[in-house]
């Protein structure tokens, strides 16, 4: 369980910079609407921890080091080309975005001039960017919670003292908030698919963290449940205030700045550092897959591409979001299709068969390795066989596992078990050596994805 509660917390940690910084795109995708908008944002409770259980479920299945992987097997090879080329330019799109949205906080809260904060952020990212990026944003994702807090409390006093009546709120948004998109309800599908579209690649990668399919959908599960809830919540909270907050170019700031002023301030700089995680993760993405065959020009593609934003940048950040997240939003619904799609025709009984055989595997193990299991010649054979119908190598399987269950033996007070004592490649020895013939070990039934080796890694 504390596996899947930090798997639902990471989710969230990677999803808040970008979908709850600003308060900007649910004024437009949401509150425009009215109590439309609520219900739209209702949706997400169904479609959000769906999509991210499956990400995360093929993430360990395939024991992905990027969406390449997933994808080049789920899909044909154009499909999965395109779906590559649309995540490159969904996290390109977001680092102009992000420069904006720094350049806005600045100016909404201090009077900087917008370009300001957004220099002072491509800065921030050229250096960063040159540095070790995953202890930075390790850190930076230590404040999630403090934001969350402070959504939290913008929420409740809208709720205990909303400056304005539901229906009062719902005329006054549909009459002055303009969205980019016609109606409630494909609002809802193109804001879930820019949501879901940005974090989908990442949810790929965090669900490999784990060999345990059950475990990695239950952490996306709750993770994407997490998410759709606050969406739900914070829209409610910006109708109910939307006569104080619908100009604002960061409306979940001014709600802060409504409360306290200590707390815009405190608001202001949190989420600016949310934003700037957001701005060095898609920026570093970005940069390292363009340059992957040439790592050598990873700085050179950096610098360029921080140019480039930051020029694009001088677009007004409202402006912006109306016009670049809608197009995001439309590719994302392909992509979130294209998963359930998958999911619902083969994967399910693909991933939950190989989720049984890796229990199995683990069982028979635990049955090797404890001094206190008998481990017969028939559980030999029976390991043999399921770690060779594994989608996984014999080697990276058999390891991962076996070092699972060493950690847990050597952690049991009442143990005979003594890590420092056993010799694990022994065993491995003796197991390797009664091998039968290879066709004797593939199960028929046993079905998987076809893997294209060529592209594990794209």
């Amino acid at each position: 369980m504390k596996k899947v509660f930090l798997l639902a917390l990471a989710y969230f940690s990677s999803v808040v910079g970008a979908g709850f910084a600003s308060g900007q795109e649910l004024l437009q995708y949401f509150t425009a609407f009215g109590i439309w908008g609520i219900v739209g944002a209702s949706v997400g409770l169904i479609l959000a921890p769906l999509t991210i259980m499956i990400a995360m479920q093929y993430g360990s299945y395939f024991q992905a080091t990027s969406h390449g992987r997933v994808f080049s097997s789920i899909a044909s090879k154009p499909v999965a080309r395109f779906v590559d080329y649309a995540i490159i330019f969904t996290q390109f799109c977001h680092t102009f975005v992000m420069l904006s949205g720094g350049g806005a906080n600045l100016h909404q809260q201090w009077g900087l001039q917008p370009w300001v904060g957004s220099a002072l952020m491509a800065v921030l990212v050229l250096i960063v960017g040159s540095m070790n990026v995953g202890k930075v944003t390790s850190v930076l994702g230590a404040i999630t919670p403090f934001v969350l807090i402070l959504l939290l409390l913008a929420v409740g006093a809208a709720f205990i003292d909303p400056p304005s009546g539901l229906q009062q709120a719902h005329d006054f948004a549909t009459a002055n908030v303009d969205s980019p998109l016609p109606f409630w309800w494909v609002a809802a599908l193109n804001y879930l698919g820019l949501a879901l579209m940005a974090s989908t690649a990442m949810s790929i990668v965090m669900g490999a963290d784990t060999l345990n399919s059950k475990q990695a959908g239950r952490g996306g599960f709750f993770g994407g449940l997490l998410f759709s809830g606050m969406l739900v919540l914070l829209v409610i909270a910006l109708l109910l205030s939307v006569e104080d907050v619908w100009d604002a170019d960061l409306p979940t700031l001014a709600m802060l700045n409504e409360i306290h002023p200590w707390l815009g301030t405190a608001a202001a700089v949190f989420i600016y550092l949310m934003i700037f995680s957001t701005a060095i993760s898609n920026f570093y993405g970005m940069a390292r897959r363009l340059s992957a065959r040439r790592p050598h020009r990873y700085m050179p593609i950096l610098v360029a591409s921080v140019v480039i934003a930051f020029i694009l940048s001088f677009v007004p950040f409202g402006t912006l979001v109306g016009i670049v997240f809608p197009v995001l939003g439309y590719i994302g619904i392909i992509v979130i299709g294209l998963l359930i799609y998958t999911w619902l025709r083969r994967g399910r009984g693909i991933v939950s068969a190989e989720s049984r055989r890796r229990d199995k595997i683990r069982a028979l193990i635990l049955r090797m390795i404890d001094p206190k299991q008998k481990f017969t010649t028939a559980d030999q054979s029976q390991l043999s066989r399921e770690v060779y119908n594994s989608n996984l190598s014999g080697a990276h399987l058999r390891n991962e596992l076996a070092g699972d269950v060493i950690a847990e033996l050597d952690s049991e007070d009442d143990s005979s078990f003594h890590a420092e004592d056993y010799q694990l490649e022994e065993d491995w020895k003796k197991l390797d050596a009664t091998h039968p013939a290879a066709e004797k070990l593939r199960d028929p039934d046993a079905e998987h994805f076809n893997v294209r080796k060529n592209d594990h890694d794209r």
